[in-house]
């Protein structure tokens, strides 16, 4: 992941930021995206530092969607070609969709 703090002019590596294939905003500050090996990692800090998670699909995500649910928590949704995911602990498991 790189990181602009210039409006487009400089782009900078992230620390210690994973390979993302896949990437979602919940808000401005929190982001989930799926790394090369599948797993989900997320960022609550606009994506200067991540937590990788252990949580990752039978079969490889196709769609990411993380969003703020009603009592605030992260949900991300996890989408492969059999079924749709949620994670609501910030990666660590991984559970069916309502």
């Amino acid at each position: 992941m790189t990181l602009d703090r210039h409006h487009g002019t400089t782009w900078t590596k992230a620390p210690g930021a994973p390979l993302l294939t896949m990437l979602a905003w919940a808000d401005k500050a929190t982001a989930a995206g799926i790394t090369i090996d599948g797993t989900v990692a997320v960022s609550t800090d606009a994506g200067r530092t991540w937590k990788a998670g252990a949580a990752r699909p039978d079969t490889p995500a196709q769609a990411i969607s993380a969003s703020r649910i009603t009592n605030g928590k992260l949900e991300v949704l996890l989408a492969t070609q059999d079924t749709v995911n949620a994670i609501i602990d910030g990666g660590a498991t991984l559970g069916a969709a309502n």
